[in-house]
């Protein structure tokens, strides 16, 4: 995910769901934004999940990834405004991989350093446990 937006000088993004992860189009995003589409895209269910449906089948959403670049304006590490409102907005947590680490806001508005780890490969033996799935 972090070297697709490496080359292709775009914020990607995913959902973390109950039936698996699926990577977003990076149509819609820039350097410094990424977009999930409209929150019409993604009702909220009787137990205040957001879901969308896929081939006619319930997705429930547990948590957004996306990345942030080394550089521009939203270079730094943590959460930018955006990320804390979606995961208001969602419920559900959101977490931004960064060269420096895994920062997550929880839809609570706090936000943590999630994982932390300097000019290393991303660890996808740890992303079971840090996403949530």
């Amino acid at each position: 995910m972090y070297d697709r937006q490496s080359s292709t000088d775009k914020e990607q993004a995913a959902l973390v769901t109950d039936h698996g992860i699926y990577w977003l189009s990076d149509s819609g995003n820039s350097h410094d934004h990424f977009t999930i589409g409209p929150d019409s895209d993604y009702p909220v269910d009787a137990n205040g999940k957001r879901y969308f449906m896929d081939n006619g089948q319930k997705v429930i959403i547990q948590s957004i990834v996306h990345t942030h670049p080394s550089s521009g304006p939203q270079s730094g590490p943590g959460m930018s405004v955006e990320d804390i409102k979606l995961a208001d907005d969602f419920n559900v947590p959101v977490y931004a991989i960064h060269i420096s680490g895994v920062y997550k806001a929880n839809g609570s508005g706090t936000v943590s350093t999630a994982a932390t780890y300097m000019n290393a490969a991303f660890d996808c033996a740890i992303a079971k446990t840090l996403f949530e799935l």
